[in-house]
């Protein structure tokens, strides 16, 4: 016998994990038979949770610690057992991504222009599906400042999506500081948790 469970989301990267989860089944395979609702806001998931329309929720964590102190609403406990995201989201492509990307390109793949052009209809669709505010360009393609002020070019004519558009600081480098970032973290947790 399954247990039934209505869990509310908001579209964001960090909900992948529980979307992918149910889509593939995962959850059908632990006995959990998981009803998803997309809602449009914060409030909408933390009022749906707090009267109990929803079983469980993908939160911001700041929500659960303010509803369960009763900052700005009811007051309501509520129990976060674990974390979608770490330190913020990313989208990385794989190479056979970039490759299809590149091949929507109309022109020279070396001109800024023409891959901005790809690039910004990329974001576009990836900040209309997702409802980002902010996209972050990293690696070697990434850190290009006249593809980010070409892109930016782009955006800004754009009705439905304007995320902001910045560089990582990393630069090339963003992935490995990423990977030793969480071995350390890792490393940190079972050297001390005992």
């Amino acid at each position: 016998m399954s247990t039934p469970l209505h869990i509310g989301f908001i579209p964001l990267v960090d909900a992948a994990a529980l979307i992918i989860a149910v889509d593939k089944g995962f959850t059908a395979a632990e006995g959990l038979d998981v009803t998803l609702a997309r809602e449009v806001s914060w409030s909408n998931v933390r009022d749906k949770l707090n009267i109990g329309l929803f079983d469980a929720a993908h939160l911001l964590a700041p929500v659960a610690i303010a509803s369960s102190l009763g900052l700005g609403h009811v007051k309501v406990p509520i129990v976060a057992p674990f974390n979608l995201g770490l330190n913020g989201n990313a989208i990385t492509v794989s190479p056979a991504l970039h490759a299809a990307v590149m091949a929507e390109v109309e022109g020279d793949a070396t001109n800024p222009m023409a891959t901005a052009q790809a690039l910004a209809h990329t974001i576009s669709n990836i900040s209309v599906l997702l409802n980002t505010s902010l996209i972050v360009l990293g690696g070697a393609i990434g850190s290009s400042e006249p593809l980010l002020r070409a892109t930016r070019k782009l955006l800004d004519r754009n009705e439905f999506a304007r995320p902001r558009l910045a560089i990582s600081l990393l630069r090339e480098d963003a992935q490995l500081y990423g990977a030793v970032r969480l071995a350390l973290d890792d490393v940190e947790a079972k050297l001390f948790s005992a």
